[in-house]
C-alpha cells in the first residue's frame, strides 16, 4: 500500500449494514463521495499530507503510484505474498477475538489478501482496504477463488470510512510506517477511534536495526526516503521502542517484540505489536 499522498477521490462512507449480499469475494462496492467533508473533518488525518513530501513534485508521486501498481501486478511478488502464512500476531489476535465472541476485523493495506483471507477463513466479518487498485483487484480475485467473503475497498491508509468503535480487531502489517511520524501518529489515533472498547490492534513495521535503515536521505528523525526503491521515493519511518510506546500511549500493549523476518536471510528486523484499546475507552477519545 502506498502512503496518503493525496485523496484519490475515494469517498468517506461505506456500506456497513453487514448484509450477506454486500460481502462477497468479488464485491466491487467502494465508499461513495457524499460524505467526503465529514470524513475529512472527523478523522483528523484524512486531509493531511506528510510534510516529507513538501519537496516532491507530481512526477515523484506518479512514480510511487506506478511503483505500487507494478509491484502488485508482478506475478511472482503477488504469489509470494499470497502464499505466506499470517503473522503469528494475527493468529493470536484471531484466537483472542474468537474467544471473546468478537467478529469484525479490518485489514489496512491488505495487498493481495494475505491476512484478509486468513481472517475470512476463520469466520470473521472482514473489511480490507488498500489504495493500490491492483492490490484491491487481486485481493477480490483471491477471495473469490478461495470461496471466501470480505468487503474490499479502495481507500487510503488515513481513511477508515466506518463509524467509531466499529471494529473488534485491526491489522496494519508493513503499511502505516510509509509516511512521516506526524501522519503515523494520526493514523494510530484514528485506529483507536474505530476500535470497539477492548478491541485489538496488530501492528508490524521495520525497526532501526532493519537493513534498509539509513538508506537514502533522512527527511526527519527516523524517516528515510530512498529514491532507488522500486516503489519510488516512498518515506519509511523506523520506530524505536520508546517511540512505539509513546505512540500507543492510549492502548494497553499486550506484546511488543523485535523479530527477524522469517522469509529473508538478510537483517530485516521488524517490530511486532499486539495492543488493546482499554475496555473503558470510547470511540472518540
Amino acid at each position: 500500500m502506498r502512503p496518503s499522498l493525496i485523496l484519490m477521490g475515494v469517498g468517506a462512507t461505506a456500506d456497513v449494514s453487514g448484509t450477506a449480499g454486500s460481502r462477497t469475494g468479488s464485491h466491487h462496492d467502494r465508499p461513495n463521495s457524499r460524505s467526503r467533508a465529514a470524513l475529512t473533518s472527523t478523522s483528523g488525518v484524512a486531509s493531511s499530507e506528510p510534510s516529507c513530501y513538501a519537496d516532491h513534485g507530481s512526477a515523484d508521486r506518479r512514480r510511487i503510484i506506478t511503483g505500487w501498481q507494478k509491484l502488485w501486478q508482478d506475478p511472482e511478488i503477488a504469489k509470494q505474498w499470497r502464499e505466506r502464512p499470517p503473522l503469528p500476531e494475527v493468529v493470536a489476535m484471531a484466537d483472542l477475538l474468537e474467544g471473546e465472541g468478537r467478529r469484525r476485523a479490518l485489514d489496512i493495506g491488505c495487498g493481495v489478501g494475505r491476512h484478509t483471507l486468513y481472517l475470512a477463513s476463520r469466520g470473521f466479518e472482514v473489511t480490507a482496504t488498500d489504495n493500490a487498485p491492483a492490490a484491491v483487484h487481486a485481493c477480490r480475485r483471491n477471495l473469490e477463488a478461495a470461496g471466501l467473503q470480505a468487503q474490499v475497498l479502495e481507500a487510503e491508509m488515513t481513511e477508515i470510512p466506518f463509524p467509531d468503535a466499529y471494529f473488534d480487531g485491526v491489522v496494519a502489517a508493513q503499511v502505516i510506517h510509509h509516511t512521516d511520524v506526524a501522519t503515523l501518529a494520526g493514523i494510530i489515533i484514528l485506529i483507536h477511534q474505530k476500535l470497539a472498547a477492548g478491541g485489538l490492534f496488530v501492528w508490524a513495521m521495520p525497526s532501526p536495526r532493519n537493513r534498509d535503515f539509513s538508506k537514502g536521505r533522512e527527511v526527519e528523525p527516523g524517516t528515510w526516503v530512498d529514491e532507488n526503491r522500486r516503489e519510488g521515493p516512498l518515506p519509511h519511518h523506523y520506530c524505536t521502542e520508546q517511540e512505539i510506546r509513546s505512540l500507543l500511549a492510549s492502548y494497553d500493549i499486550e506484546s511488543l517484540e523485535e523479530k527477524l523476518n522469517e522469509y529473508s536471510q538478510a537483517a530485516t528486523y521488524h517490530w511486532r505489536v499486539i495492543a488493546r484499546k482499554s475496555a473503558a475507552g470510547t470511540g472518540d477519545d
